[in-house]
């Protein structure tokens, strides 16, 4: 399978999912929107990964790619694309569905575990996960559940953690199942220092809490319950 993944800076990549992609024998190409490269032919896309990202997605102004990129994953949900956006891939998914995207009342930094939905819990590619997950998270932003989408994650800091969509293909996440330690490393060498909140760790409490091996279980499953869904389109 063809899994094409637009990235919006250069520290922030598929990770884990690359590996999950190698192990299954699936080809996956990185597409650098940040340095000008092009959007792949709808035709040959098979799974779209949408990565996160510091800007917002109402900052067309200042990242003028990103309107041709909504419309682009509008497109391609459309077709029926198995697609997956995390953290801002995900919000530009449900902008691109018509949902709001906007502040969210906390920030989210660090190791916080997340609750599955009861539809969740009952559907691909979720079925018979626990219902209390770790996950790691870092955005100031969220957006609402989109029409014709599910809720299938939440959290004690913010409502809408993850949507689902045509049966498991399409799923958005605010949070970070595909960090490895380096991942975060390189996100904590890149800030001076983070204002303090009820929900943002220090990065040594960041360290201690993280659960690496769980949650790249968890995304393993995920994607493979993805790979598993059956065609369709929206």
């Amino acid at each position: 399978m063809n899994i094409h993944c637009l990235m919006h800076v250069p520290h922030e990549g598929p990770g884990l999912i690359a590996e999950w992609a190698e192990r299954r024998g699936h080809t996956l190409r990185e597409v650098r929107l940040f340095r000008g490269d092009l959007l792949p032919d709808l035709r040959d896309l098979e799974w779209l990964v949408v990565m996160g990202g510091p800007m917002n997605v109402y900052e067309e102004d200042k990242y003028p790619w990103l309107e041709e990129e909504t419309r682009f994953i509008r497109l391609s949900l459309a077709k029926g694309v198995r697609t997956l956006g995390i953290c801002l891939g995900a919000q530009l998914m449900a902008k691109a569905l018509g949902a709001r995207v906007t502040r969210n009342l906390q920030r989210e930094i660090g190791w916080f575990p997340v609750s599955m939905t009861r539809e969740a819990l009952q559907s691909s590619p979720f079925f018979r996960f626990p219902e209390i997950v770790p996950a790691f998270h870092w955005h100031g932003d969220t957006f609402a559940i989109p029409d014709g989408a599910q809720r299938v994650v939440s959290s004690s800091a913010c409502l809408n953690q993850g949507f689902s969509l045509n049966e498991g293909r399409a799923v958005g996440l605010q949070f970070h199942w595909e960090v490895r330690p380096s991942d975060i490393d390189g996100w904590l060498a890149l800030v001076d220092g983070m204002a303090p909140g009820p929900f943002v760790q220090a990065p040594a409490a960041m360290r201690a809490a993280a659960t690496f091996d769980r949650t790249k279980d968890l995304l393993n499953t995920m994607l493979d319950g993805m790979a598993e869904a059956k065609a369709g389109v929206l």
